[in-house]
């Protein structure tokens, strides 16, 4: 009977196969591609390599540097709106939260969270960007968020501080699909940051090794029956302090044979290997950080106006969430106000600079009928508070609609100018390849200006 019992016990819950050998491996395998999970310690790693990295920070900060360097506009058909919108993104600092929105976000977290606070009436009071890393994102079996909570504890047990997500904004540029989190441009390049950083260790390594001269200083026994124990004292002490010019004069018992004629070895094409993939995984030219290693001025171009593409891409990412979470809030009417951001393409630029004075040319005394005046000034970042009142009846009937190649600098100009020689000269500031297509676009825009004062007469 027990017999019996023992069997069926058996049938029901059969052991498991025992397996006597093992997967050999040969050598030390390092396991590449590895899944980078996503935990709070993890995301705490990400922003230490942000914080400390270097290179990967300069890469990172690009992205949001040229996101906003050209500002932004607000469009609106309402001016009561637009100007309420400006009002609210002035006092909360915008810029501020772009750039963090756009680290935290698209740099080393994959999420960007910050939190909306109101008033106890119900109007915006600020926008306070939170620690990502400290965020756990709870979402139904749709994707759906259904609340975020911020937890401190290493377990997470489903505590924490709830917040509704009508009081977030959050910024996941990169979502990929049926993920509840971003995933951020470190984790993209982990393996590739990792080998630059131990490429650069072991060139450290090697160069404080290898890279200054080493002396092998050889001694025969001056009495092939005396130990040569005894020589050696005397001996190392006439070689401690050896400078780059010392020369050596010995009898023939002592030989110096100098070690690692050869040095550290080609550690700069190691160092630049690693360089090139980690701005390759990054998506950044590697003339963005100040290296033009071979590259001629048409391929750096190439390069630039890619990067360029993937800052517009980025702009309208994130202008959609503004829109969507904050600026339809401040209006309480869906696209009533949009936020743009200027193209930070010069070349798109300088053709739309060409465009625009085409068309003014075209129609001869009347360069607005086409184009907004409003709007054309807006194009350029000029204010229309600047302009002076422009009336079509002050254009004489006999004006000619080329475009003048040189004006005479007025009064207003002239001190526009005298207050521009405090900034920072664009040698300071962009590559020879940026300075010569800026200086295409402001010759471009100089000549649309010019065309507006002389209309406006």
């Amino acid at each position: 009977m027990f017999e019996q019992l023992r069997n069926y016990i058996r049938r029901l819950a059969p052991p498991e196969p025992v397996r006597r050998t093992r997967v050999s491996v040969g050598g030390a395998a390092e396991k590449l591609f590895a899944p980078q999970e996503r935990s709070r310690a993890k995301i705490r790693e990400y922003r230490t390599i942000y914080e400390q990295g270097g290179i990967v920070a300069e890469i990172i900060d690009a992205y949001a540097l040229y996101a906003i360097t050209n500002g932004y506009r607000l469009q609106g058909a309402d001016e009561a709106d637009v100007a309420a919108v400006q009002e609210v993104l002035d006092r909360i600092g915008f810029y501020d939260l772009v750039w963090s929105a756009i680290v935290d976000g698209y740099g080393w977290a994959g999420d960007a969270i910050q939190e909306i606070v109101f008033t106890r009436g119900g109007d915006i009071y600020g926008v306070e960007p939170r620690d990502p890393s400290t965020f756990e994102i709870d979402a139904d079996e749709y994707g759906n968020v259904v609340r975020y909570r911020q937890v401190f504890d290493e377990l997470d047990t489903g505590g924490g501080t709830v917040v509704e997500p009508e009081f977030v904004i959050r910024f996941s540029p990169r979502l990929l699909s049926g993920k509840v989190y971003g995933a951020p441009l470190i984790k993209r390049a982990y393996d590739d940051i990792m080998r630059d950083a131990e490429t650069a260790e072991a060139a450290r390594k090697a160069i404080k090794r290898h890279g200054t001269a080493k002396w092998h200083i050889k001694i025969a026994p001056a009495d092939p029956k005396l130990p040569v124990a005894d020589d050696i004292p005397v001996i190392r002490r006439e070689f401690e302090n050896i400078e780059s010019d010392n020369e050596f004069v010995t009898d023939d018992k002592v030989d110096v044979v100098q070690l690692d004629t050869g040095g550290a070895g080609p550690v700069a094409e190691y160092g630049d290997i690693a360089l090139q993939r980690l701005c390759a995984a990054c998506g950044v030219p590697e003339e963005m950080i100040g290296l033009r290693r071979g590259t001629t001025d048409a391929t750096a171009s190439s390069r630039m106006q890619a990067f360029y593409g993937k800052i517009g891409a980025l702009q309208r990412k994130i202008a959609d969430v503004y829109n969507t979470q904050l600026i339809d809030r401040i209006t309480g009417s869906p696209g009533a106000v949009k936020l743009v951001f200027n193209d930070v393409n010069p070349v798109d630029e300088a053709t739309k600079s060409v465009w625009i004075a085409r068309i003014m040319r075209s129609t001869g005394a009347q360069p607005f009928a086409v184009l907004p005046r409003a709007w054309v000034a807006s194009q350029f970042g000029i204010s229309e508070d600047m302009l002076e009142p422009y009336s079509p009846e002050a254009v004489s009937p006999g004006a000619t609609s080329a475009m003048p190649d040189d004006t005479e600098p007025g009064e207003a100009e002239l001190e526009a100018r005298e207050l521009a020689r405090g900034i920072p000269d664009d040698n300071e500031i962009f590559s020879p390849v940026e300075r010569d297509i800026r200086r295409e676009v402001d010759a471009v825009r100089e000549k649309v200006l010019a065309a507006l004062k002389k209309e406006i007469g």
